[in-house]
């Protein structure tokens, strides 16, 4: 059986409930907390900065922001989902 892992961006507003999303558990690598993130000069304004994860460098990305939900601010409580990619066919 497939196993799903669901979650959803924290706002600030409580009129509507939140966007739900879903990965197959296949893809998520790692949940972590309390990684601090080095901001990336000139990056695009949905990507927060880098993480150092098992010393590799690894993009944080606002989905909010990405999707144009709304930004979420990263804070010191923020859990951030490291997940497989698929790469791009050219």
């Amino acid at each position: 059986p497939r196993q799903i892992i669901t979650f959803a961006l924290e706002t600030d507003t409580s009129q509507e409930p939140p966007v739900r999303f879903g990965i197959s558990a296949g893809q998520a690598i790692e949940i972590l907390s309390g990684l601090p993130v080095i901001p990336v000069p000139n990056a695009p304004s949905f990507v927060i900065g880098l993480a150092k994860w098992r010393s590799q460098p690894v993009p944080v990305i606002d989905l909010g922001a990405w999707m144009g939900t709304g930004s979420v601010p990263y804070t010191p409580g923020c859990r951030l989902l490291v997940c497989r990619g698929t790469q791009a066919s050219h």
